[in-house]
């Protein structure tokens, strides 16, 4: 289930792409606008950013349009945690770039200006704002370099985070195409399979992370899961899943992931005791609906109804299995 899916933060590749960012030319800045630009980096250099900011200002002031200029200004302004203005800023920088004749060879600081108005965004708290512009940015990296396995990757999580399948899948069978032996690609493809109601394909993609990487937890422990799902393979599930937890003992999701198989092996008080291991880790609808599920096969009705409340009131979906169950139990 893709609420299983160990996405790795959205801004893995921010410091790459702050290292690819090259100083631009500066005959791109007019000539009135250059000497205030100089004293701006100056001064930023010595940390006194109230006098970089000023500069970069007075070099705006000259010359307007230059795209390398707002995008100074931004950074000092982020440095300050001026985030509103360093935001405007951004945007101008970005406008600018685009209408710009020399863009092709500013494409790195295009990138950088995405790039931070896409952490700026995340500091701000607008995540869907961030991953577009984090989009953006994956998206010019790769025109430079087009067969860069890493920012592939993190532009398929990208998708994932916008649910956006078709485009993931896409990404993730190009990236098996360069290199068929990753692990991160296989299993990523699985959990988009998943997702898709593909469990046959899903099952076949995580057996192939673990073949390539053994120890792989959360290929272990999806992999396990979907055998309980299925309720198929229950004791090679039990045990992959245990290896997970060794890795990651406190992880909510595989304790959850062994208390759903326990359940599936008619082991309720052992299933009951994970489950609400489980709750204590990760606050899900999905564990909360298994534990419902357990305390009912055990024969109490009463703690069944109220985990399948505590269901429906974190679930941010219409949860009509869960509904029915209560339905059906009044």
């Amino acid at each position: 289930m893709m609420r299983r899916l160990s996405l790795s933060l959205f801004f893995l590749w921010l410091i790459y792409l702050f290292n690819i960012a090259t100083a631009e030319a500066r005959d791109s800045i007019s000539a009135r606008a250059l000497s205030h630009y100089i004293q701006a980096g100056i001064y930023e250099r010595l940390n006194q950013l109230d006098n970089a900011t000023a500069q970069y200002k007075a070099a705006l002031k000259a010359d307007y349009n230059s795209p390398q200029i707002h995008l100074k200004l931004a950074i000092a302004l982020i440095k300050q945690n001026q985030l509103s203005q360093a935001t405007d800023e951004l945007r101008l920088a970005i406008k600018y770039y685009e209408t710009s004749d020399n863009l092709p060879d500013q494409q790195t600081s295009y990138i950088e200006a995405h790039t931070l108005l896409a952490l700026v965004y995340s500091l701000q708290g607008k995540l869907d704002e961030a991953t577009a512009e984090y989009e953006l940015a994956l998206r010019g990296v790769l025109a430079i370099d087009p067969q860069n396995i890493e920012i592939h990757k993190s532009l398929g999580q990208v998708y994932l985070r916008k649910n956006k399948l078709a485009e993931a899948q896409k990404t993730y069978l190009f990236i098996l195409g360069l290199a068929p032996s990753d692990p991160e690609a296989h299993f990523f493809l699985g959990n988009i399979y998943e997702e898709q109601g593909n469990r046959d394909d899903a099952i076949e993609e995580f057996k192939a992370a673990l073949k390539f990487n053994p120890e792989y937890p959360d290929a272990l422990n999806s992999l396990g899961y979907l055998y309980a799902e299925e309720s198929i393979n229950l004791e090679e599930a039990e045990q992959m899943i245990k290896k997970a937890l060794t890795h990651q003992p406190d992880n909510g999701a595989y304790i959850d992931s062994l208390g759903w198989v326990y359940f599936k092996q008619g082991r309720y008080e052992e299933a009951i005791e994970k489950l609400e291991q489980a709750v204590q880790f990760l606050s899900d609808p999905v564990i909360y609906d298994h534990l419902g599920d357990a305390y009912l096969n055990q024969g109490n009705l009463i703690k069944a109804k109220e985990n399948w409340q505590n269901a429906l009131k974190i679930d941010t979906k219409e949860n009509l299995q869960v509904k029915q169950k209560l339905e059906q139990y009044k």
